[in-house]
């Protein structure tokens, strides 16, 4: 919780990243950072454009409420220079001002990366996510797809239905490597068991699916 930390605070972040040229393994956590704008996503993305040894990268904007389309493309344009990441987290809960346009971007950018193992998206009580979004995850060709590893959470997302749910399941049938799937969406009230269960009969004995909500 760090409400009293602006965009200003943050501005030689982009250039410490820059001089950060045998990083690694990045993890930044802004919860609840609601003075914070996605002009901070910008600098990151600026920042990670020459990061190419980054292997592992945890971002957690949750409840920072200015956050958005714009800034989650800006993200999606520095994530799309990192050929070498193998391990994504990201934390937009209850960023509310984010939409289909701008997941639909970050999975543009994210569908690419082939070196990717473990996934984890943590987008719950973001109200304007719809099942477009899940959709478009259905028609990746992922082929040279290396996930084994996948956390969905969209708890709280009320607009999301089954189509959803049929969508991501028609996709993980698409994974080579997939291991484990872990779902989180709780409290979509739209989402029934014959989403759930459609999941769980094209996993069998694929990979494992869990669902938490």
């Amino acid at each position: 919780m760090c409400e009293l930390i602006t965009d200003d605070g943050l501005t030689d972040m982009k250039k410490v990243l820059k001089k950060s040229t045998s990083l690694k393994h990045l993890n930044l956590i802004f919860t609840m950072c609601n003075n914070l704008t996605s002009q901070v996503l910008k600098d990151i993305s600026e920042g990670l454009k020459k990061r190419v040894s980054l292997k592992t990268l945890s971002l957690d904007f949750s409840e920072c409420f200015k956050m958005n389309d714009e800034g989650l493309k800006d993200l999606s344009d520095g994530l799309e220079k990192l050929k070498s990441l193998n391990t994504i987290t990201l934390d937009f809960s209850a960023c509310m001002r984010i939409t289909d346009q701008g997941m639909i971007r970050l999975w543009d950018v994210l569908k690419t990366r082939v070196s990717l193992t473990k996934l984890h998206l943590e987008f719950s009580h973001c109200n304007k996510i719809t099942d477009e979004f899940f959709k478009t995850i259905s028609k990746s060709d992922q082929k040279r797809n290396a996930l084994n590893d996948i956390t969905l959470a969209f708890n709280g997302c009320n607009i999301l239905s089954d189509e959803s749910l049929y969508s991501l399941g028609e996709y993980f049938t698409k994974l080579p490597c997939l291991q484990v799937v872990t779902l989180n969406f709780g409290s979509c009230l739209q989402i029934t068991w014959r989403g759930k269960n459609d999941i769980i009969k094209k996993a069998l004995s694929k990979f494992r699916v869990d669902f938490l909500g």
